[in-house]
């Protein structure tokens, strides 16, 4: 009789701590360069300290594809390193790729191979900007579009991100996996064919002033209402400088400040019945206040392209590492605006002829932005 009594007590029990679970806000990170972190026990010990310190529980871990998948050693370490990160508090972590080719043939492997389920990922995270120009007229399209005999537009990407999206929903489904995409624009007939496809949109709401976020999502939130399906968002910030970096700083990389006013103007808003609001996530770990002195990646050593000063008013100078390739520079539009051969590792552009604006600078498949003063 105890134990009838008991069972369904323990059977409650289980049902409020699940659905505590299941309402616990989202708190999301990106977390790059992770070649740069796996077998440095400082730098390990540094983003498990810094995720737990800040209640993060979700983590989308970029430049996966730099790892040796055949590496026993290096896919250990990116094991133990997911594993301690789940007795850290985070319970979603994602593997970010740009195709579904490297889910299945890299992730999909992975987490196969590995017994412990703590040790897995649980979230495919699928990052194809098809509505960025300058990603589709420099990358994309010698990448992916022509060699799969797509047009080099917007709509070519488009139908090559769906097609991709589909195999990572069938991926993602047979593995029992979540799937979640990185958004920025789209319209009413593209985000009808994408929510179907995802369990989670990251709403992409990079603005210089956390007050501007929320009427900055607004059309797209109303887009994705429109579906007429459910569909949960997570609003994405970024801690680049010239968004919401200098606020982070004056505020201590508080995130829940700024999460709290998105959220205050969203439930005091236009209601949204079909969007579930779960929380918040940031680009990028390396760029977070705190982060920096310990995990700092942007220098030689490491061989990525950095742009600095940045904001720049006369010159900006490029540091990569791959000498003799040719760097274009492009305004917003995707126009070509200066291109030069990489002479030396660190080489100074004159741009004080430039207009205000964003800039962006490619060599090979590398991108990075500036900010022209």
């Amino acid at each position: 009789m105890k134990n009838l009594i008991l069972f369904p007590l323990l059977f409650c029990a289980c049902l409020l701590n699940g659905q505590s679970l299941a309402q616990k806000e989202f708190r999301g990170l990106y977390v790059d360069s992770i070649h740069v972190i796996l077998g440095n026990m400082e730098k390990e010990q540094f983003l498990l300290d810094y995720l737990k310190s800040n209640r993060y529980n979700s983590i989308s871990i970029y430049d996966l594809h730099k790892l040796d998948f055949t590496s026993h050693v290096q896919i250990g370490q990116l094991a133990s390193l997911i594993r301690r990160a789940r007795l850290n508090g985070v319970t979603r972590v994602g593997a970010t790729a740009e195709n579904a080719w490297f889910m299945a043939n890299k992730i999909i492997p992975y987490n196969q191979s590995r017994r412990n389920m703590a040790e897995r990922f649980n979230v495919l995270n699928f990052e194809f900007e098809y509505w960025n120009k300058v990603l589709v007229k420099e990358y994309y399209g010698l990448e992916y579009l022509i060699p799969a005999g797509l047009p080099v537009s917007e709509e070519g990407a488009f139908i090559f991100y769906i097609e991709q999206l589909t195999q990572i929903r069938d991926l993602a489904i047979s593995n029992a996996i979540e799937t979640e995409v990185y958004l920025g624009w789209f319209s009413q007939n593209q985000i009808n064919q994408i929510v179907p496809l995802t369990d989670r949109i990251l709403l992409h709401n990079y603005r210089p002033n956390p007050y501007e976020c929320y009427p900055y999502s607004v059309e797209r939130l109303q887009l994705i209402n429109s579906t007429q399906q459910r569909m949960s968002v997570v609003t994405l910030f970024s801690a680049e400088d010239e968004f919401l970096g200098p606020w982070l700083i004056e505020y201590n990389g508080n995130i829940n400040w700024f999460y709290s006013i998105f959220k205050n103007a969203y439930y005091s808003g236009i209601a949204f019945p079909n969007i579930r609001l779960m929380g918040q996530q940031w680009f990028k770990y390396h760029i977070m206040p705190n982060t920096q002195s310990k995990t700092t990646i942007a220098g030689p050593e490491n061989g990525a392209l950095t742009l600095f000063p940045n904001p720049a008013t006369n010159y900006v100078t490029v540091h990569s590492p791959d000498l003799g390739k040719t760097a274009t520079m492009y305004d917003i539009q995707g126009n070509v605006v200066k291109s030069f051969i990489i002479d030396s590792q660190s080489h100074a552009m004159d741009i004080s002829d430039l207009s205000t604006g964003i800039y962006f600078v490619r060599i090979g498949a590398e991108v990075s932005k500036f900010i022209k003063q």
